[in-house]
């Protein structure tokens, strides 16, 4: 499905396409999730990494894509650098880059420290990337507000979900995608979270609801739109959130 000229949802994924660019945009994959976990008390299976790898074969599959951006949050820990993030992120990279992939990240709140890691792959990690008219930015600070020329801001870091509730008082929750025009005249694209673990924010027209501070400040969102993606492939388009929400409240 496509969102914009030369942005396109990759058949029901978390992920888009960048026609123009040939590259696949993913964010907020929180690599090193079980072990923080594991600290706090809550034992899981260390199984995302694999599962990750998995779906990114498929993305790369389904776009054709020779680059990847990772727009935030490759690794989950805030204040190191763990061992389960530095052995599974060099994983990870190592796997794109034995596919021949160009990869690019933008730092998320959460990589602390990753540099360390991308420094041995000599990746850099940008603030923000700025491709033609559309500017990637993870989404937890303000974009630059020099690029003037700017159309379309990417986003992460909400880990935007929808909930519906039927008339039986049961709730469905979906990842979805969210499709915000900003009083600066741009518009604004949030993407699902890749990581198995992240449940997201549900989306809402009550702006104190979200993380970024570009949602919350700039946002114009009675007239939001959710994509929402099913495990079956599937990308449904939803009415603007003004008119459904009192479905999802």
């Amino acid at each position: 499905m496509e969102l914009y000229p030369g942005i396109e949802i990759v058949y029901g994924e978390p992920a888009l396409y960048l026609r123009d660019f040939d590259a696949l945009v993913i964010a907020d994959l929180h690599l090193g999730f079980e072990e923080v976990s594991a600290e706090h008390g809550l034992f899981l299976p260390r199984v995302q990494l694999k599962k990750l790898i998995k779906k990114v074969e498929k993305l790369l599959n389904l776009s054709g894509a020779s680059k990847v951006i990772i727009n935030g949050d490759v690794k989950h820990c805030f204040s190191k650098l763990t061992y389960q993030e530095r052995s599974e992120v060099s994983e990870f990279i190592k796997f794109l880059r034995d596919k021949g992939l160009e990869v690019y990240i933008t730092r998320g709140n959460h990589d602390n420290y990753i540099s360390l890691i991308l420094s041995k792959y000599d990746i850099p990690l940008y603030e923000y990337m700025l491709i033609n008219d559309i500017l990637l930015i993870h989404g937890h600070e303000y974009y630059p507000m020099a690029t003037s020329h700017v159309k379309i801001i990417i986003i992460g870091h909400e880990h935007p979900s929808i909930s519906i509730r039927d008339e039986l008082g049961h709730v469905t929750k979906l990842s979805c995608f969210l499709k915000v025009p900003l009083k600066t005249g741009q518009e604004l694209v949030i993407i699902p979270a890749l990581s198995i673990y992240a449940l997201g924010t549900r989306v809402t027209i009550m702006r104190e609801n979200y993380l970024s501070p570009i949602v919350r400040d700039l946002g114009i969102l009675e007239e939001a739109i959710p994509y929402v993606i099913s495990e079956e492939g599937v990308t449904l388009e939803l009415p603007p959130l003004k008119d459904i929400h009192e479905l999802i409240g």
